[in-house]
């Protein structure tokens, strides 16, 4: 019923945006001329292309007050941001067109996959904004291409390249929280064929008490009841309890910093290699004394592109060495009257390796004919290591897991006519998975290696109804091969909520359609409309099992089905040489339709689950954006953002409020060379919810001074 009422809606919009341009037919049409090499791994317009595509310019960042991407991502239709601990925090789940989990959004850098291996998220605070030139956000399925994780679409941030001169940029900022951020980025050519650049970033915050100590204290309450308790002897133990919550609680402090180095020698004006080597490491405390992560990483890139006329070709490999490790507090035992949080009680050790290589060649076949193919490889392992120090044992669980894909695509271009079609079969083998318990051997385990493959077809169409007017359509299908994670982990994320791996997880998979309207009216004007349908199977999904000492246990399974359908509407308009302003508005239903009984162990059945709304998911999102943009005098940018209500579980038990939050920004340049900003994140300081246990910080206020050489 709903992809009716979707396209119905579409449908509507493109009768009346086609009565609309009638009116307006007498005004100069502006052509869709922005270019996505993102959309069809080919340099093509936005009118060619049949997906809804956003480009983000480098002159669009240096006019908004982000500090990080993900913040910047927030602003733009179909994209859901989570921050639980606010602009200070590295945790962060992006998600696009419903899709629940970061997994499902592939995001890649200058092409290359830098979604975790071990878990399919990805860790946005590795990626200095300093150093990007453009973000590319293509939505809706494209695992036709791009393989697995491209479901909801693929977020490609593409970096800056050195110019032919000696450049340098020094950024530093200081804000609320005692938080403060420092870039520094210099370039210069060793010959004329041969340049470097070095990047440092650093940050570092005194965080806030993030903690919804209410929402805490009725959840333990509440399991307390569920236990038997009277209402009497819960409210006693809970408030021993939350008294030594409290007493061990503390800011989520940060300190963090980048490291980058990249060469490129320029074999010819089409051709050349780069190298690129990064070191990212970040320490976070998590609001409670004995809880902290932290991330350390190396990464190594190389790269190869050569534009010929007739033929295109990229190449890249990389290889990532992560150490992940998170240190757990002891949760509190009521019956023992001990009320927790005061000492260390897991140490928990994640090493993994990641790596691979692509390559895709794209052949002119005459006239506006097309044609592309490449393969992809990547593999990776990682051991799960949990350090009881109270227990006196270790457990180890571990695993490896290889891909590799062969993927195709025919662009034909007509003239009113565009038509592509894609395909790629991906082949994965997981093999040497184990679980180890030194202190019971009976529950040690190998498990048998599982290979399997998927192919993914997608067609799109582009229909051009006049020179600023495009419709555009698509079918295609998806998936996502299970993770390590989700097939080996044991791991506490978010706090108190427990995640269990299972080695007989399946793949999941999606059917997706898509249809909408873009136009433009002059150069003031301009309007998009997009409805989407996904139909999701043995969608992968963590299960309540249990609870214990405070702590939830879930396990990974697969849901049978899972149907996602919404509607995405933007629009712009320039209102003068100087103002400019936008708004999008997206509307989301999801479904979880249908689950087997025999997926569930704990308390719940199927009737609880089936007909609930997937987690984090509002149903309707707003961004409004108004940019005043004088050189001469300043550039002053405020947004606005607004989520309806949604559920932070996939038990619907869990209901997060609906928020806006305004930010606010002023920038002037004092000269060519040096510039001063201020910006103002949530300026009513309305402090919202973004997990059932935490909230945002509130009003923060940054300075930020940028001098070029």
């Amino acid at each position: 019923m709903m992809i009716k009422k979707s396209f119905g809606v579409v449908l509507i919009g493109m009768i009346l945006l086609s009565m609309l341009k009638g009116v307006s037919a007498q005004e100069e049409a502006l052509e869709l001329e922005e270019v996505t090499v993102t959309a069809t791994k080919t340099e093509r317009r936005l009118s060619e292309v049949a997906a809804s595509v956003t480009v983000i310019t480098r002159e669009d960042i240096e006019k908004s007050s982000a500090k990080y991407i993900d913040d910047l991502l927030k602003e733009y239709a179909g994209i859901i941001v989570t921050k639980p601990q606010g602009s200070t925090s590295a945790r962060t789940w992006v998600r696009l067109r419903g899709l629940p989990h970061p997994r499902a959004t592939l995001v890649m850098k200058d092409g290359v996959p830098v979604n975790r291996y071990v878990c399919g998220g990805t860790k946005f605070a590795e990626l200095p904004l300093e150093r990007v030139e453009r973000i590319e956000i293509v939505r809706g399925a494209n695992s036709s291409l791009y393989g697995s994780s491209a479901m909801g679409g693929v977020i490609n941030i593409i970096t800056k390249k050195p110019e032919k001169k000696t450049e340098a940029n020094i950024s530093a900022s200081r804000g609320s929280n005692s938080t403060s951020i420092g870039d520094i980025d210099f370039s210069s050519f060793l010959t004329e064929k041969l340049n470097f650049t070095l990047h440092t970033h650093i940050f570092e915050s005194d965080g806030y008490d993030s903690w919804n100590y209410d929402a805490i204290r009725e959840a333990k309450i509440e399991a307390m009841l569920k236990k038997g308790k009277t209402q009497a002897q819960a409210e006693n133990i809970v408030n021993k309890i939350m008294e030594n919550f409290r007493k061990y609680a503390e800011n989520n402090k940060r300190d963090a910093y980048n490291v980058l180095f990249s060469i490129n020698y320029m074999i010819s004006e089409n051709s050349r290699l780069s190298a690129e080597y990064s070191k990212w490491n970040d320490d976070i405390c998590m609001g409670r004394k004995y809880f902290n992560k932290e991330f350390d990483r190396d990464r190594f890139i190389l790269g190869y592109l050569n534009k010929g006329e007739k033929l295109k070709i990229s190449a890249n490999a990389y290889y990532l060495d992560e150490q992940f490790n998170t240190t757990f507090d002891k949760k509190p035992k009521p019956s023992a009257k001990y009320w927790g949080y005061d000492a260390i009680d897991v140490l928990n050790k994640i090493p993994v390796q990641d790596m691979g290589g692509n390559l895709t060649l794209s052949c002119s076949l005459g006239g506006n004919h097309l044609f592309t193919g490449g393969v992809d490889y990547r593999q990776g392992k990682m051991e799960n290591k949990n350090e009881w120090q109270t227990k006196s044992k270790i457990t180890i669980a571990k695993g490896k897991q290889l891909r590799f894909s062969l993927f195709l695509q025919d662009e034909i271009d007509t003239g009113k006519f565009s038509i592509n079609i894609s395909g790629r079969s991906d082949w994965y083998k997981t093999s040497d998975g184990s679980f180890t318990n030194s202190a019971d051997p009976s529950e040690n385990e190998k498990y048998p290696s599982i290979s399997d493959s998927l192919f993914n077809l997608k067609i799109g169409l582009v229909y051009r109804l006049t020179d600023s007017t495009v419709l555009r359509g698509s079918v295609g299908q998806a998936c996502d091969i299970p993770y390590l994670y989700a097939l080996f982990g044991t791991h506490e994320c978010p706090p108190g909520k427990m995640r269990i791996g299972n080695p007989e997880i399946k793949p999941e998979t999606m059917i997706s359609y898509e249809a909408g309207i873009e136009s433009r009216f002059s150069n003031r004007v301009k309007i998009g409309l997009m409805g989407f349908y996904n139909n999701v199977t043995d969608w992968m999904d963590i299960l309540f099992e249990k609870e214990q000492s405070g702590v939830k246990y879930y396990k990974w399974q697969n849901i049978d089905e899972v149907k996602i359908s919404g509607i995405e509407f933007t629009i712009g308009f320039n209102l003068s040489s100087f103002i400019s302003a936008s708004a999008n508005y997206t509307y989301m239903n999801t479904i979880l339709r249908k689950i087997s009984a025999d997926k569930l162990s704990g308390p719940y059945k199927p009737e609880d689950y089936e007909g609930n709304e997937l987690p984090g998911q509002p149903k309707n999102n707003i961004s409004l954006s108004l940019i005043y943009n004088n050189p001469k005098i300043c550039t002053f940018k405020l947004t606005g953002h607004y989520e309806s209500e949604r559920y932070d579980d996939l038990e619907n038990t869990d209901k997060l409020d609906s928020y806006i939050g305004w930010n606010a920004s002023v920038l002037r340049k004092l000269s060519d060379d040096f510039s001063v900003s201020v910006s103002v994140e949530d300026i009513f300081n309305e402090k919202w919810a973004e997990s059932w246990n935490t909230y945002t910080p509130g009003r923060r206020v940054d300075v930020k001074l940028v001098v070029n050489f």
